[in-house]
């Protein structure tokens, strides 16, 4: 593959993440009925949460995998597990099954999520590898423009399986592109299966200041955005009462995003990938200081244009500081690119899911509890961030 078509290969990758998540949120409401749900019950965002946990666990699997036995075999097991999981699925009768098919579906997507970053960190380095994740991140982000418009799209004419089936066949096609990808990983370069090899990989990243620092402050961002992404719709839906603008409204945000993707890549250039994620980790602070000073001023409910607007403002810089502070963070590490970021992806992903889970559950007419947190975490990724660049404690690789 050459430069552009291993960033749009690796978009791809992401969209498909992004389907199993974006595309599905239209359906909530049909998904409430056909499987016996109260119409008032926040409990499908279990189906998120499961989804995110298990992509977030899995990899801790997938890196040391991909580095003993290469990057293409590594996906294509994962892929295979992803269509088990969107079959599953789709077919579920019950709320139970369906949480244990999108578990599945997650575990196959872990892998997914590992080979995206490994594969970047394999070809680039520095401000180049940031520069790519933010044009792959850019790309990426064209799927939650879409994905609800086309979930909401195919609900007209059919069901919300339909809609999962969807998902799987994009699966499918990445599995076919997937042919034309290069081996990343020479066999020479390969680690041997040793019990301790892992351990020792995991121990390097926890003890490495800027990649566990900078791995804290994508934590408690992506616990932002999880709480948004499992609770967009019950906000939108029935504290706002916008029920038929969700799709249109989700995409806006999205389409903001994608611009501030797009923006980061020149800001790379100007101030460096280190500064952006310290100004980028700020703009939480702010954007869930004033979130939380007008939820708590309306007693839990807001201006909906006024709150949309700082969500999609506080959403836009999440596309900015993920990929900086995931590169800045896995820079140190090439020598053991998959299972440092595995454990990056683990640690950020998996304790954020959770940390956003938490969050989910305290909301249900106000949407205080969402700003509240988008504050706390924000101070908290800020702080990690400053602590991450302290001079004395940056720069080498730990031992």
């Amino acid at each position: 593959m050459g430069h552009r078509e291993f960033i749009a290969f690796s978009a791809t990758l992401g969209i498909t993440i992004s389907f199993a998540i974006d595309a599905i949120l239209p359906a909530f409401d049909d998904m409430k009925l056909s499987l016996d749900l109260a119409p008032e019950s926040n409990q499908l965002a279990l189906s998120i949460t499961a989804y995110l946990v298990t992509m977030s666990l899995g990899q801790m699997f997938y890196g040391p995998l991909a580095d003993r036995f290469g990057r293409k075999p590594t996906l294509f097991i994962g892929l295979a597990i992803c269509v088990v999981g969107v079959a599953l699925s789709t077919f579920a009768t019950s709320l139970a099954v369906l949480l244990a098919g999108r578990a599945i579906w997650g575990l196959g997507a872990a892998s997914i999520r590992v080979l995206a970053n490994t594969l970047a960190r394999d070809l680039y380095e520095g401000d180049a590898m940031t520069r790519v994740l933010s044009l792959v991140m850019a790309v990426f982000l064209l799927g939650p423009v879409f994905a609800p418009l086309i979930g909401e799209a195919l609900l007209s004419f059919t069901t919300w399986r339909v809609v999962f089936a969807l998902c799987g066949t994009i699966t499918l096609i990445i599995a076919a592109w997937s042919i034309r990808l290069v081996e990343t990983l020479p066999p020479e370069a390969r680690t041997a299966p040793m019990p301790n090899q892992t351990r020792d990989a995991v121990r390097a990243v926890l003890t490495n200041r800027q990649t566990m620092g900078n791995t804290l402050s994508v934590m408690f961002v992506f616990a932002i955005l999880a709480t948004f992404l499992a609770s967009s719709q019950l906000v939108i839906d029935e504290i706002y009462e916008r029920a038929d603008q969700y799709a249109v409204l989700f995409s806006v945000l999205s389409a903001g995003s994608v611009l501030a993707a797009l923006a980061n890549t020149r800001a790379i250039d100007l101030l460096g990938s280190r500064r952006v994620v310290l100004m980028s980790s700020a703009s939480f602070v702010v954007t869930g200081g004033f979130l939380s000073m007008i939820s708590i001023a309306a007693d839990g409910h807001p201006d909906f244009w006024l709150w949309f607007a700082a969500t999609t403002i506080m959403i836009g810089f999440v596309a900015i500081l993920l990929p900086t502070a995931t590169s800045v963070a896995l820079n140190p590490l090439g020598h053991i690119a998959g299972t440092a970021s595995a454990v990056v992806g683990t640690v950020s992903a998996g304790f954020g899911s959770v940390l956003g889970a938490v969050v989910d559950s305290q909301i249900s007419d106000s949407v205080t509890p969402m700003s509240v947190s988008a504050l706390v975490f924000g101070l908290l990724a800020h702080a990690s961030a400053r602590w991450a660049q302290d001079e004395s404690a940056v720069g080498e690789p730990a031992a």
